[in-house]
């Protein structure tokens, strides 16, 4: 399969797009198989061309399962979904093409086709997803908006799924601060879903991008939302959770991002609240603590939003020689735990029991993954 760019699915020539929707319909074929399709047969068109017989010895299946396959793909409702492709602001992106997002191409069941409303653009690898529970309190919108606001004025990318609660909060947070967010739909690219996000998925394109694997027409269907899952953690660099129940889909992302070797963090809540076990599990389990979005840029290894600042004069709370001496050791730039026991030759247990008392007076912030700035300046 020849290598370029994505392309405006309205200058496909039609039996190429033809072929790509077929291959996106077909029931019982994973993308793994269609991949391989494609790669061992040359095109989209060649695939569908060939006879049941050489699809089956290619794919171990029977010739009759293929034949039900392909006849499945070819539906009324193929016969409109390529009318709109033809017709509409569509972009199509295939595992082959040159810019189709380096991220998602290196998880391990990446999707062969994209459909796209909208621009992805190469500085979306520095994304950061954000997803949480439908049912969010006003804490989990405010903390999802604080968030989705932040990493926009760091310059990264917001991901989530366009849901409602935590995802449309984190989805608005980024266009308010005018930065550039994607929504991942578990429908068609056409779909807005929930309903009442019409407007909000229109500032998303204008924005960024919405993007689906399902081609456009395809109704929300629950077995869509753990596939679309894997996309959202693909895109990402982490995976933040903000409010989510013990089984919510979050968790799956979150999952999906663990699986894929991302960064996990989550959001604490209310001990007795039922929407704060998923985040707690995760924190049980090592996810980086989250409380502002300094902590998602510390746990990325990104510039941090009061990075360069100078610390605030303030009237200095009592300190002993240690406290105060490991507090003229940090500046704006966070240090690492590690890197502190180097520097003063103590224990981490010693150490972080001195920072906790510095924190608890105000003097010491503490970010995810255990690291540590000043908050006064002692000059």
């Amino acid at each position: 399969m020849e290598n370029r760019e994505s392309r405006p699915t309205a200058g496909i020539d039609p039996g190429e797009l033809e072929a790509w929707l077929v291959l996106s319909r077909l029931p019982g074929v994973g993308d793994q198989k269609i991949a391989m399709l494609v790669q061992r047969l040359g095109s989209p068109q060649d695939v569908i061309q060939s006879s049941p017989a050489q699809l089956a010895a290619l794919l171990g299946m029977e010739k009759a399962g293929i034949q039900q396959a392909l006849r499945a793909a070819r539906t009324s409702l193929m016969e409109k979904q390529l009318a709109a492709l033809r017709h509409g602001d569509y972009r199509l992106y295939t595992l082959w093409d040159s810019d189709y997002p380096e991220p998602l191409r290196n998880i391990f069941t990446p999707p062969v086709i994209l459909y796209t409303r909208g621009a992805l653009v190469s500085g979306d690898s520095r994304s950061v997803a954000i997803v949480g529970a439908r049912a969010a309190t006003d804490y989990g919108k405010k903390v999802a908006y604080d968030l989705g606001s932040g990493l926009a004025r760091a310059g990264l990318t917001v991901v989530s799924g366009l849901a409602r609660g935590i995802d449309s909060m984190a989805h608005k947070g980024a266009l308010d601060a005018d930065g550039r967010t994607i929504a991942v739909l578990g429908c068609g690219p056409d779909v807005a879903y929930p309903p009442e996000n019409r407007k909000l998925m229109e500032a998303v394109i204008a924005s960024g991008a919405v993007v689906s694997e399902f081609p456009p027409g395809t109704s929300p269907s629950p077995r869509h939302f753990p596939r679309r899952n894997r996309i959202i953690a693909g895109l990402s660099m982490g995976v933040v959770v903000v409010q989510a129940g013990e089984r919510s889909g979050a968790l799956i992302t979150a999952g999906r991002a663990l699986e894929q070797g991302k960064e996990v963090m989550a959001v604490p809540g209310p001990i007795n609240a039922r929407i704060s076990k998923g985040p707690h599990s995760l924190l049980k389990q090592g996810a980086a603590l989250v409380e502002d979005a300094d902590d998602v840029l510390a746990a990325m290894g990104e510039p941090l939003l009061t990075h360069g600042q100078k610390p605030e004069k303030m009237t200095m709370p009592k300190l002993d020689t240690g406290e105060e001496n490991l507090l003229r050791m940090l500046g704006t730039d966070p240090i690492h735990i590690d890197t502190l026991c180097s520097l003063t030759g103590d224990s981490s247990g010693l150490l972080l029991a001195r920072l906790l008392q510095l924190e608890l007076k105000g003097v010491v912030k503490q970010l995810a993954g255990k690291q540590f700035l000043s908050l006064v300046d002692l000059t």
